[in-house]
């Protein structure tokens, strides 16, 4: 993976889980949980349940994250993990996936585009034309 791996999604967070882990006094052992079990059984079925147990914690953390997103409880300054080791920062927030998407996003900000057009002598097009 080289450097490029401090791009990759959520990088951040598993960095920061394997860092607490090793710091622990004890051995952990991951498991691969196979997701929206749920969405199989009852497209199939027509019912949510019977999970396997460790399907069923997938199921009730996703629908927590859900019900945290709807409610729009977001921090408002960007928290950079500590053992990050890049981070980009846009407009207060960490983006931790689509960085490309995010930096082009960014600046095509009015005062971004603004600044740039008048530093350059360039037209709202031109500026326009910039992938």
């Amino acid at each position: 993976m080289g450097s490029t791996k401090h791009c990759n999604t959520d990088y951040d967070i598993w960095a920061e889980t394997i860092h607490i882990l090793n710091c622990l006094p004890c051995t952990s052992a991951f498991t691969h949980v196979k997701g929206h079990q749920d969405d199989a059984l009852s497209a199939f079925c027509k019912v949510k349940s019977p999970l396997p147990r460790i399907a069923h914690y997938n199921f009730e953390m996703d629908r927590i994250a859900a019900q945290c997103r709807t409610a729009g409880k977001q921090p408002t300054m960007a928290t950079v993990l500590p053992t990050s080791k890049i981070a980009l920062v846009l407009n207060s927030k960490v983006v931790t996936n689509n960085l490309k998407e995010a930096i082009n996003h960014a600046m095509k900000y009015a005062p971004v585009q603004t600044y740039l057009c008048q530093r350059n002598a360039w037209t709202p097009d031109t500026f326009n034309l910039i992938d």
